[in-house]
């Protein structure tokens, strides 16, 4: 009885040491699955920090362009204030052109008559000359006349002095 004993007590512990050992693959399986568990999660918080510490990258770099397209939009808006400044500047200068090149003809075309009437007055003195040397001419002429027919009566006077 006491073999049966010690042999049922020891299929027992058998039994239970089979089942303990079960118990511990189980657990074992289960800790296995834990630690892969954890390993998937410092895996997991490893690409969460690199994608964080990217993350941060992209946005430095972010806010750097940002601060790039600022300044360019800044420059654009100098730019375009310059532009219009010069295309204001530069109608500014066409409109003035406009009016010299306008001011320069109408002192063309005074000038044109004042060199028509200058012409006109220099025709007219001509004229004025040309009547005065005529009449000079003529006034010479008769005192030539004048002058022979005294000197012809002296010349007769003296003459018949001469003979008387």
């Amino acid at each position: 009885v006491e073999q049966l004993e010690a042999a049922l007590l020891h299929e027992k512990m058998e039994g239970e040491a089979i089942g303990d050992v079960g118990a511990a693959r189980q657990v074992v399986k289960v800790e296995e699955q834990g630690l892969a568990r954890v390993e998937e999660v410092h895996a997991m918080r490893k690409e969460l920090e690199e994608s964080s510490s990217q993350v941060g990258d992209l946005r430095a770099q972010l806010a750097m362009k940002e601060g790039v397209a600022r300044r360019l939009e800044a420059v654009l808006s100098e730019e375009s204030q310059a532009l219009a400044m010069t295309k204001a500047k530069l109608e500014e200068v066409e409109s003035t052109a406009a009016m010299a090149a306008s001011d320069w003809q109408r002192g063309l075309q005074v000038a044109e008559a004042d060199c028509q009437l200058s012409t006109w007055q220099a025709q007219a003195a001509q004229h004025n000359l040309e009547e005065m040397v005529t009449e000079l001419q003529e006034e010479v002429l008769v005192r030539q006349k004048q002058a022979v027919a005294q000197c012809t009566s002296r010349h007769e006077m003296q003459t018949q002095k001469l003979k008387a």
